[in-house]
């Protein structure tokens, strides 16, 4: 999971704005300690946040490979042949 939406915050105090907690048609906020950018398909090269390719994540909830099981890890990142 990387975004998520949430219900509106109660507003406690007078004059204190509050983060919305969800928008309309929208993914949500990306959860906290992430980090993301689009990248051109083929090339890699980063694109703007208007661009359509793919979504690369950063963050501690990001897996490297599989628990305890190194020949699935290596068939993930192409390092065995099939």
């Amino acid at each position: 999971m990387t975004n998520v939406n949430m219900p509106e915050p109660v507003k406690k105090t007078r004059g204190a704005e509050a983060h919305g907690g969800h928008r309309l048609g929208s993914v949500g906020r990306m959860l906290p300690g992430l980090t993301a950018r689009i990248v051109d398909p083929d090339t890699g090269a980063e694109l703007p946040l208007t661009s359509t390719g793919i979504v690369w994540f950063r963050g501690a909830n990001v897996f490297d490979g599989y628990l305890r099981d190194e020949q699935k890890t290596r068939r993930r990142s192409g390092t065995v042949g099939s």
